[in-house]
């Protein structure tokens, strides 16, 4: 049997996460900060009225209409390992399924809103584990989520579920076909242009609007698309001859300021990082200890944004000492 080839397209989503790797740096965090933020010469005191708002009101998730037997929430964390071991004839629990999907948001008309957080949990669900499902396992498994989650959410959600279980059949067919000797797309993945490695992703998204529909893949791949055009865009800007290393260095951090506005789905991103940059420039440039800065930049961070904002960007150098000049 002759060796399983690597999908170019599996190697073009791979050069994402090197992409995105490779202009982040490690946020860096003082464990003990906490304890001196009253200092009296700590920059970031004289912004603390700048501090986010991290009472504001939150989406509603399926963790709040979730419909458990009792009618009541039970505490996942809480449960024995029997309850959440999947069965041989349906990998699936209400736990299980509750886990994977909680995090999904619903809008004011109680609709599943299709962002990233959704697609993650459709992975969670679905992919992990390489469970490979039967069409009587999809219809059980949407079954159960129309009988714990009510209305409408209950149906789109079940609908979204069966439709992307679809598309991972369809997406592992696609791969094999370019990783397969006898498929008519198969070349050197090394000898790939940039523009070959852009065609096969379009064929992917044409792919995922078949199974989904444009609107549901638009919005639910909406940050993975904005990754596969930096990473291409970023390709294109280091491989041109024509340009010097000073251009190339200026044309990929604004290549990268753009792809953050895109993807970091934080309400006003750019002004609020531009704030929160002009307050971390007062303190590098202060004559205080490398320690110190880091303290006072880590405590700038807190006020300028949540925890779970703080989380989304976490790849970001955003706690980073260095000269930002």
């Amino acid at each position: 049997m002759p060796a399983k080839q690597t999908s170019p397209l599996l190697i073009s989503l791979l050069l994402i996460g090197a992409a995105l790797i490779a202009v982040a740096a490690v946020v860096y965090l003082d464990a003990d900060s906490g304890s001196n933020e009253g200092s009296a010469t700590s920059v970031a005191d004289t912004v603390g009225s700048q501090k986010v708002d991290q009472d504001q009101p939150q989406t509603d998730t399926i963790a709040a209409v979730w419909r458990w037997e009792s009618d009541q929430r039970k505490e996942t964390s809480g449960m024995s390992s029997e309850r959440k071991t999947p069965s041989t004839a349906m990998p699936f629990t209400p736990e299980s399924v509750f886990e994977a999907l909680q995090a999904v948001k619903l809008d004011d008309n109680g609709d599943v809103i299709t962002d990233h957080d959704a697609l993650l949990a459709l992975e969670a669900t679905l992919r992990d584990g390489d469970v490979s499902l039967t069409a009587s396992q999809i219809d059980a498994l949407q079954g159960l989520i129309r009988e714990r989650l009510p209305g409408k959410a209950g149906e789109q959600t079940a609908r979204i579920v069966g439709d992307y279980a679809e598309l991972l059949k369809a997406e592992a067919e696609f791969n094999e076909l370019y990783g397969s000797e006898n498929g008519a797309y198969v070349v050197d993945a090394e000898a790939q242009s940039v523009d070959d490695h852009e065609m096969q992703y379009q064929e992917l998204q044409a792919l995922r609007e078949l199974y989904l529909g444009s609107e549901v893949a638009e919005s639910l791949f909406a940050t993975t698309d904005a990754n596969a055009r930096y990473m291409f865009d970023s390709q294109r800007i280091e491989q041109d001859p024509a340009l010097s290393t000073e251009e190339k260095l200026q044309r990929a951090a604004e290549l990268e300021r753009q792809h953050l506005e895109q993807t970091t789905g934080i309400r006003d991103w750019n002004e609020r990082y531009n704030s929160f940059m002009a307050d971390k420039q007062r303190v590098v440039s202060a004559a205080l200890s490398e320690d110190e800065k880091r303290r006072q930049i880590a405590a700038l961070m807190r006020q300028h944004f949540d925890s779970r904002e703080l989380e989304k960007v976490s790849h970001l150098p955003l706690g980073d000492v260095s000269d930002i000049n």
